[in-house]
């Protein structure tokens, strides 16, 4: 998955990629941005979807987390509970920043 994001964000490096091209065209006028404000976040977005980035981004949300034993006695007799947490599910971010999507990834 990582290889792939990464893949994705080298397409949007290159400044003669379509896609690239038609939004840096496009979010001026739908957003207000100014244009070297959209060619400042288009030029980051490789960056973000780096697999180097997303890897770090990874371990910083769910690298220490701390884990139960696999199973605990529960209150009745013979039965046992278990948990394992999984990190952050819930990510907020600014909704007035373009490239928000991106970097929930």
């Amino acid at each position: 998955m990582l290889k792939t994001l990464e893949a994705v964000g080298q397409l949007w490096a290159d400044p003669k990629y379509e896609a690239r091209r038609r939004v840096r065209e496009e979010l001026p006028r739908s957003t207000g941005c100014s244009q070297p404000r959209v060619d400042l976040a288009l030029d980051e977005l490789p960056r973000m979807l780096s697999a180097a980035s997303l890897s770090a981004k990874l371990e910083a949300e769910l690298g220490e987390i701390p884990r139960l034993p696999a199973a605990a006695p529960g209150q009745r007799r013979g039965t046992f509970r278990a948990w394992h947490p999984v990190g952050t599910i819930f990510h907020v971010l600014a909704g007035n920043v373009f490239l928000g999507a991106a970097g929930s990834l």
